[in-house]
Parts: structure tokens; sequence; C-alpha cells
């Protein structure tokens, strides 16, 4: 505890906002709580002929000390648990729409190709047609809307929480850093999909299956990534000093 300058309670706030790790706006809320707390504390302390210093360690014994303070406004493991749940849930849904959305696109293109250009000519690598293929893309799109389904309810039910704790201004998605945390996940895990890909071929899939599938998981791991990556540069531009942004908040 901090008591250089005479004022106990002045140092135990400003050793509380250094210790908390919640959000600076509610940081300043449990500060502004606390002393309004101790310094009422205190005040009636004195009324009853306590001298100012011995209202305020009075006060502040009562309270509890800092370590406590901080514990009770921790997360929980579980909280942080539920958080990446949710976030895994997020980027495993928008990965496979971008898959099924760049499949269905590359076959649309592939149809048009062939028929306007000779086999021959062609100049782009998409998944070759057929029930198989419109099949995984198919399945792709159903586990993206269910997985995105289910991270808009985890996310509602987890904001209700965080109002019902008085807590307004929850953190985001890993602190803030999800954009961040995506673009680096989707690119490392491109390189063992892709392979899975090659060694697995539903029955009745052609051979350009496994390479034309491959060749769409390359694009939406591009696509997915780079989304992610802009959206973390306009996190950081918003950082910047001057800007009215207080902290990093969830993006993507």
């Amino acid at each position: 505890m901090v008591g250089v300058t005479g004022d106990l309670i002045a140092g135990y706030l400003a050793e509380l906002s250094a210790r908390l790790r919640t959000p600076p706006e509610r940081t300043a809320e449990i500060v502004a709580e606390t002393e309004d707390h101790l310094r009422s504390s205190a005040a009636a302390g004195e009324t009853l002929g306590l001298t100012e210093r011995d209202a305020q360690e009075a006060a502040i014994a009562a309270f509890g000390p800092v370590r406590d303070v901080v514990r009770a406004h921790r997360r929980p493991a579980s909280a942080l648990l539920a958080e990446v749940g949710t976030a895994a849930m997020r980027l495993a849904g928008v990965y496979l729409l971008a898959i099924s959305c760049i499949g269905l696109a590359l076959l649309i293109l592939r149809t048009l190709l062939l028929h306007a250009l000779p086999p021959r000519a062609m100049v782009i690598e998409a998944p070759a047609g057929g029930a198989p293929t419109i099949a995984a893309l198919a399945a792709c799109a159903a586990g993206a809307l269910t997985l995105l389904a289910g991270y808009r309810r985890a996310a509602r039910r987890r904001t209700r929480a965080a109002r019902w704790r008085g807590d307004d201004t929850p953190a985001g998605s890993l602190g803030g850093y999800f954009p961040l945390v995506a673009a680096v996940l989707v690119l490392a895990a491109a390189p063992f999909v892709i392979p899975a890909l090659r060694a697995l071929r539903p029955p009745g899939a052609g051979a350009q299956w496994a390479p034309g599938m491959s060749v769409t998981v390359l694009y939406a791991t591009v696509a997915v990534a780079a989304g992610y990556i802009a959206a973390m540069l306009r996190l950081v531009a918003r950082q910047r000093p001057g800007t009215d942004e207080g902290s990093m908040t969830d993006a993507g």
C-alpha cells in the first residue's frame, strides 16, 4: 500500500487501479465506487472521534486488502474458457463459410469457362463439379451456419451475464486481439487441411476433386486471413494518440 502523501485512501486507490485487469472504463467505475465507500467510512470514523489517519486505516481494514478486491473482479477460468470457445466457434464458422462460398463461386466460374473456352484454355483450377463436391460444399455451409448461430447465442448470453455483474463494457474476445489471433490460426491451419483433402476423396469424386478443393481452401484461407489482418490494422489505428478509442475492442 502506498501512503507517501499521507492520504492512505489515495494510495490504496492508486494500487487498486494499477492491479486491476479490467477494461479502463470498468476500472474507473470500480475505483470510484471504492473511493466513495472508503471516504464515507473514514468520515464516519472521524465523527466518532478518530483522527483522519486512524479513520482511513479503519476504513481500509474493514474494506479489505487490495489483493482481495482484485481477486473479486478477476474473471474466472470458466469465463476465459467460454470466451475462447466462442471465439473458436466464430473463427471456424467464418472459415467454413468462406470455403463454401468461394468453392461455389469457383464451380460456377469453371462451368461458365467450360462452355466459353476449350478445356485446354482453362486458366483457373477449381473443384470439379458433381454430387460429391456439391455435397462437401453444402456440408461446409451447414456447419458454418450452425457454428455462427451458436456463436451469436453464446455471445448474447455472455453480454447479458456481464450486464448482470454491472459490467457494461466487457472485454472483447481474447482481449481485443481476436483478429490477429484469427489470422495466425487460419494461416497455420491451411498446411494441415490441404494435405488432408488430398488424402481423403469421397466415393464417386473425380481425380480433380482433391487439387480443386485444395485450391479452394487456399483461396479461402487467404481471404479470411486478409480480412482479419485488415480488422487488426483498424484496431491499431484506433489506438493512436488523439483517437477517441480508450481500449482495444473486439472486431471482425
